[in-house]
């Protein structure tokens, strides 16, 4: 069994090199060739649009100043504190360590069935959340950041993968968890206290143990760790109703137009991710759409 904490990205590049070499593959194995080259082109117009997102978040993390608690008001603003539980946390499911947010994924090397080659399966993923406080040492700030509201951005200081052989066991955490959460039809015990069900938290049936070869992966946000908040500053729903003005009466989220985004990485961290990924992406996804286009057109 191997574990990393940082695990080995093959770089953006390979990893588009790998899907044009595999629709070029099956574009000369297949009858309906024109088909894997028409979803080549659209996975190359989406990677365009995606890297416009991106360099638009970097633009906007650029354009955007940081500002206290103490001093914020109402409207788009980032902040940079640590983050500390509003009295609730989630237990990571292959580490032992409470966190507040967590996205996992376990994966088996199998036979691609339409290829002769395996591959890296998804069998089980789900991903947690829960609000906390952000604490920038003028004062504290409620960051509600909820499944699908927020984008996460976490560091490979925060990622651990478990690479377990075959018919080798996995680590006593990530056995407690499998076990945890096939016995568990409702999932309440899976992430302690912070469960909502076990429909927040996986895609999939139950997962048992294999002899195939598996990797455990999780990314997660420590308790009182260190984080980056883009967002919105909003009036804090409060039992008196909606009060505005007050920084100790607000909080963060998103509303319809505004980015959510939360990491473990600093603002000069996440400039230089994003303005780097975003014209790789843009260039790499034109090259796609146009290799894909060419081969289409000469098909006919």
């Amino acid at each position: 069994m191997t574990a990393v904490t940082a695990p080995v990205d093959p770089g953006w590049l390979g990893a588009l090199a790998g899907t044009l070499d595999a629709i070029l593959v099956q574009s000369s194995n297949d009858g309906d060739s024109g088909a894997a080259l028409f979803v080549g082109f659209l996975i190359g117009l989406y990677l365009v649009y995606d890297g416009f997102g991106k360099w638009k978040t970097k633009r906007l993390i650029q354009d955007t100043p940081t500002e206290k608690v103490r001093s914020m008001a109402v409207g788009r603003t980032e902040l940079a504190g640590v983050a500390r539980s509003d009295g609730e946390t989630i237990e990571a499911p292959f580490t032992d360590e409470e966190c507040l947010y967590v996205d996992w994924e376990i994966e088996e090397w199998r036979k691609d069935p339409d290829e002769a080659d395996h591959e890296w399966q998804t069998i089980a993923s789900g991903t947690r959340t829960v609000p906390f406080d952000l604490d920038d040492g003028t004062g504290e700030v409620l960051v509600r950041a909820r499944e699908g509201n927020a984008t996460f951005e976490i560091s490979d200081e925060n990622q651990t993968r478990f690479t377990t052989d075959r018919s080798e066991s996995p680590p006593a955490e990530v056995r407690e968890f499998i076990e945890r959460h096939d016995r568990n039809d409702d999932g309440t015990s899976v992430f302690g206290d912070a469960s909502d069900g076990l429909g927040d938290l996986i895609d999939g049936d139950a997962i048992g143990y294999s002899n195939r070869r598996r990797r455990y992966t999780q990314r997660v946000l420590p308790d009182e760790s260190e984080v980056y908040v883009l967002g919105s500053a909003v009036p804090r729903e409060t039992g008196g109703g909606m009060e505005t003005g007050q920084a100790d009466l607000l909080e963060m989220t998103r509303d319809e137009l505004d980015k959510f985004l939360v990491s473990d990485r600093t603002e000069e961290e996440l400039e230089r991710y994003y303005g780097k990924r975003g014209p790789l992406q843009i260039v790499g996804g034109i090259g796609l759409s146009a290799v894909c286009l060419a081969l289409l057109l000469g098909s006919f």
